[in-house]
């Protein structure tokens, strides 16, 4: 089979670091009681950025968008402003962005913005490209940027969240994806192939784009280049595996040539904040400040362990507790990947916690790495006609996953998102000795916070003083 019948279309942005970090933001506001002028920011033209035309035969990464200037207004921030009048203050203020919000990109944003997070993916529907552009305008200045899947037929926006148990997945896939791709290329002779396994990269297609946990993509060095995408991961909290199948298949679509694709599936029990009188609402609240995470770890109860995830309670109340791993592999066979199937010489799946059945699936990778080899082959033939590839086709490759380690990983990350969820709650928690009836309650979260890590409840009124938010509770 030729190399043309693999080709397909690929358009590629790496995610862009903003000039409005928490940092500057913060030494700004100190500075001074008044509104200081915003460097103002550039709106795509209609006519170029995400709403410019995808090519299906081309590869490009990301330019700065050509745009008018636009001077922002910049008002006080009211305290009997409405919360959309908060969410736009919130936009000039610390985003940078001087876009009215409409109702949807209100939704959305806050979810983002979200803080005793319980949900850490969720999908809006009718969103529009011009909301979706404001949207991925303002996630850029955030400190933790979720991951956008859009598509523009359905107008269905999806977000997902990081979290420390989606990072410590991604720590065992991208570095073994990596350790693959070394040893593949160490056995060409000559430099024909250029490969890397991105994290942070938007794809886009026509009538979609998406961030994937770890796309790895080849280039052949010949003129021009020749670029495929060979493999996708994702990574899921609590996700809907629905939705996790819809975007492969729409990646699938617009890249029929991928040769394997990773699902790891992670469910949780739906994590909520101590209950006013409860145990862990009567003891930690009193404590002066927030313990740090070997504090609070060193008063846990129940069953520990470094080698697997456990329940991580404190004070009665459970912080974090991870009820399954799952996991599920797609190789391509002599047509694309169909996420749907059920012949096993294409797909294989187990579970890695609490149960462990993962031979199949181990073996379905390799089966997915020799596909990933021979793509190596043909592009570096392609590169060099006259190139000795037996070394490379006649190699087996291992699977570079340590199932043990992503376990060990995911013990790890218990702990701290149980951490992270505690001292969040402890921000907002009303402290000292207060009766039930004059205290408010603490499991609905705030509706919006800024990178100062405050937040303005809902129904209480807010003031911007020296670039946070500041509540003023009723009663």
């Amino acid at each position: 089979m030729s190399t043309s019948t693999f080709t397909e279309t690929l358009t590629i942005n790496r995610l862009s670091s903003s000039p409005f970090s928490p940092a500057s933001l913060r030494k700004r506001h100190r500075s001074t009681h008044r509104e200081e002028a915003i460097k103002p920011y550039k709106l795509p033209s209609p006519s170029r950025g995400r709403r410019s035309a995808v090519t299906r035969n081309s590869i490009t990464q990301a330019t700065p968008h050509e745009a008018e200037e636009v001077k922002p207004v910049v008002t006080p921030f009211s305290a009997a402003g409405s919360p959309s009048d908060q969410l736009n203050n919130f936009l000039g203020q610390e985003a940078g962005c001087n876009i009215p919000a409409a109702a949807t990109c209100n939704k959305v944003l806050r979810f983002i913005t979200q803080r005793n997070r319980k949900i850490y993916s969720a999908a809006f529907r009718d969103i529009t490209e011009e909301v979706y552009n404001r949207i991925s305008c303002i996630i850029e200045t955030l400190p933790q940027k979720p991951r956008l899947a859009y598509n523009r037929d359905t107008l269905k926006l999806t977000v997902d969240m990081p979290s420390s148990v989606h990072e410590a997945v991604m720590k065992v896939l991208s570095p073994g994806m990596e350790h693959v791709d070394a040893f593949l290329r160490s056995l060409l002779s000559g430099t024909w192939l250029d490969s890397d396994s991105h994290t942070n990269l938007t794809i886009k297609a026509e009538g979609f784009e998406c961030i994937p946990d770890l796309a790895h993509i080849i280039t052949a060095l010949s003129d021009p280049p020749l670029k495929a995408i060979l493999v996708v991961c994702e990574v899921a909290l609590s996700q809907p595996r629905a939705s996790i199948l819809q975007k492969f298949r729409d990646i699938i679509e617009a890249y029929p040539g991928i040769v394997m694709l990773f699902m790891i599936d992670i469910a949780q029990v739906q994590y909520q904040a101590p209950k006013t009188l409860s145990a862990a609402w009567k003891t930690l609240r009193l404590e002066e400040k927030a313990r740090s995470e070997p504090s609070f770890l060193s008063i846990r109860t129940g069953e520990r362990s470094l080698n697997q995830p456990m329940s991580i309670v404190v004070e009665e109340h459970s912080w974090c507790a991870l009820s399954s791993v799952y996991v599920k592999v797609w190789v391509r066979g002599d047509h694309p990947i169909n996420v749907d199937t059920q012949d096993p010489a294409l797909v294989a799946s187990g579970d890695l916690f609490p149960t462990k059945t993962i031979d199949d699936v181990t073996v379905m990778i390799e089966k997915g790495l020799s596909l990933m080899r021979n793509r190596y082959a043909d592009l570096a033939l392609h590169a060099c006609p006259n190139i000795d590839l037996t070394a490379l086709r006649t190699t087996h490759i291992p699977s570079p996953f340590s199932w043990d380690h992503m376990l060990s990983k995911l013990a790890l990350a218990s702990m701290t998102l149980a951490h992270e969820r505690y001292v969040n709650w402890y921000d907002v928690v009303p402290k000292g000795r207060c009766s039930a009836d004059k205290t408010l309650s603490t499991n609905e979260g705030p509706w919006m916070y800024t990178r100062s890590r405050t937040g303005a409840t809902r129904g209480s009124h807010a003031t911007l003083g020296r670039g946070r938010l500041l509540r003023r509770h009723r009663g």
